[in-house]
This record gives C-alpha cells, sequence and structure tokens, in this order.
C-alpha cells in the first residue's frame, strides 16, 4: 500500500490506517447523506482518531483527511480540506472541497529564508533527540546491568 501523508512527516502504518477505513465503511454501507462519525472528536466537534505512524509514535488525525486521501489519493500538506456541508461529524469526501494554499505573497517569499533557517535549526534538533534517545538506552541499559550484578542469584 502506498504511503499515507497526513502532515508533513507523519506516515501512518497501515494497520492503524485500515481500522478507520473499516470504521468509515461501516458508516458508508448505512447509506445517510451524510457519513456520521461516531468515534472520537476535537473541542470543536470535528472528528479525530488516533493512529500510529510507521516509526510507531501515535498520532490524532483529522478523519476526514484519511478519508479524502482514500477517496482521492494523497493530500498536500498545506491544502485545506473545507466542509461544504454543515453537519461537524460528517467525513464524507462529497461534502469537501480542496483548497491550495493561495498564491505567494511578496511577504510570504521574503520569509523564505527565515523558513529555511528554521528547517535546518528543526533538522538539527530532530537529529540531537534521536542522538539523546540512543544514549538514553544506553545507559538504562547499563543502569540495569548493574542492578542486575548487584541482586544476589538465590543458588
Amino acid at each position: 500500500m502506498e504511503r499515507i501523508v497526513i502532515t508533513h512527516k507523519h506516515h501512518i502504518n497501515e494497520n492503524s490506517y485500515k481500522r478507520v477505513i473499516d470504521r468509515i465503511t461501516a458508516i458508508k454501507d448505512d447509506g445517510g447523506k451524510h457519513w456520521v462519525w461516531n468515534g472520537g472528536c476535537n473541542n470543536f466537534g470535528h472528528p479525530e482518531a488516533k493512529v500510529v505512524t510507521e516509526d510507531g509514535s501515535s498520532v490524532v488525525a483529522y478523519v476526514h483527511r484519511l478519508v479524502w486521501i482514500y477517496e482521492h489519493g494523497s493530500i498536500e500538506p498545506r491544502d485545506k480540506l473545507v466542509r461544504t456541508c454543515d453537519m461537524n461529524k460528517c467525513v464524507k469526501p462529497a461534502h469537501f472541497k480542496l483548497v491550495k494554499p493561495k498564491n505567494r505573497t511578496a511577504s510570504s517569499k521574503r520569509n523564505d529564508a527565515d523558513n529555511s533557517e528554521l528547517k535546518e535549526r528543526i533538522q538539527y534538533l530532530e537529529s540531537r533527540i534521536v542522538k539523546l534517545k540512543a544514549k538514553l538506552k544506553d545507559k538504562k541499559k547499563e543502569l540495569q546491568e548493574e542492578k542486575d550484578k548487584r541482586i544476589p542469584d538465590d543458588e
């Protein structure tokens, strides 16, 4: 199965994605005008589902984006899906319109340099986090080994 891009960096684990789509299929089979999500929602009443990324971390994704991707293919991270019906819990793709970001303004072009610096900083910090997690894992292992040495054998 193709990798499903939900945001600029999260790719959904296939089994996790399938569970959400299976729930949608059950809603579709209802035959109603709307596909009403009966799962979790955010504070604004918009359907959300906890999904697992390919790296094993959990993220919360908007269900209407997952369904749109299932029906129409991937979405660019900056694209918006605008609801065309008045029911917050509806996730039917026909009730959404894909809206591309507006044309870039001079100020957004001017900010590209700032954005590239930010991206570099983020990449550095993400690589640093990976290294620190590895160090932490090694330290935990080392401490466990020391603990195991201190516990006398019952034999």
